[in-house]
């Protein structure tokens, strides 16, 4: 039963991953030729975030530490987020925002929250692959 609610889990990640389609820095230059590039917004990384939580959730207490620095990062954005939602759709202008406040390379910022779930992200799909 825990391993069906783990594999339920990792294919709700893989497809929320798969929505994100976040571009690998080889891709930017074709894409931006090709007047394609894709902004990825902020609700997508909140969405695959979350469905990470899941999977995090249905190993168990193994990974705590890492489960609660994830959702403090989910919540750091899905707090900002919510301040403006018009302002906020893209993660671009989060970082953008907080670069020109000096803001940026505090610990407590969003640009940082970004990163990290951006790295947890990544590092789920190769565990994925």
């Amino acid at each position: 039963m825990e391993r069906e609610k783990m594999e339920r889990g990792k294919s709700e990640l893989r497809m929320a991953i798969d929505d994100l389609c976040l571009p690998s820095s080889g891709d930017g230059e074709y894409q931006e030729q090709q007047g394609k590039v894709r902004r990825s917004s902020t609700m997508d990384l909140l969405c695959v975030s979350n469905q990470l939580l899941r999977v995090l959730d249905a190993i168990g207490p193994t990974l705590l530490v890492l489960r609660q620095d994830i959702q403090q990062n989910v919540q750091r954005l899905q707090d900002l987020h919510a301040r403006d939602t018009s302002k906020y759709t893209g993660l671009m202008e989060i970082v953008m925002e907080e670069m020109e406040e000096g803001t940026s390379k505090k610990t407590n910022s969003c640009t940082r929250a970004i990163i990290w779930l951006a790295r947890s992200v990544n590092f789920s799909i190769c565990l994925l692959e």
